[in-house]
């Protein structure tokens, strides 16, 4: 019994910190979108398209209906940058972009399984985690 409670324990803190990680990834939508929209406004305010360029539908074969958009290169290169440097912690970024790195540290887990041993001891597994690179 104590096993599917060390279980349950394990699950709710696994629920805990998908749940903690919300507000993070609804951040990133958020402000993808929200610049999305902001594009969208600006884009339709100062080039209204009123050509014959604009009632076409794209077809294969037909590049006249496939046009470049500078801004839009701009936007997605700096968007790369900007991912890029959240999840590799760059000094660039203000620190509340970063993303959380992987664990360095000491962890002490307690095993779960009944070892007879002839100390009472609890026997414990040491986890020592080091970043390499």
């Amino acid at each position: 019994m104590g096993l599917l409670s060390s279980l349950f324990e394990e699950l709710v803190i696994i629920l805990t910190t998908l749940f903690l990680a919300i507000p993070y990834v609804a951040g990133y939508v958020g402000f993808i979108l929200a610049t999305l929209f902001i594009w969208r406004l600006v884009k339709t305010s100062l080039t209204p398209k009123s050509d014959l360029g604009s009632l076409k539908t794209v077809t294969f074969g037909d590049e006249s209906a496939v046009t470049s958009n500078l801004s839009a290169s701009i936007v997605s290169i700096l968007m790369v940058f900007l991912i890029w440097g959240s999840f590799t912690g760059s000094s660039t970024l203000p620190s509340f972009l970063h993303m959380p790195g992987a664990f360095e540290g000491d962890a002490a887990l307690p095993i779960l399984w009944k070892i007879k041993l002839e100390n009472a001891m609890t026997p414990t597994c040491r986890l020592l985690c080091m970043v390499r690179g």
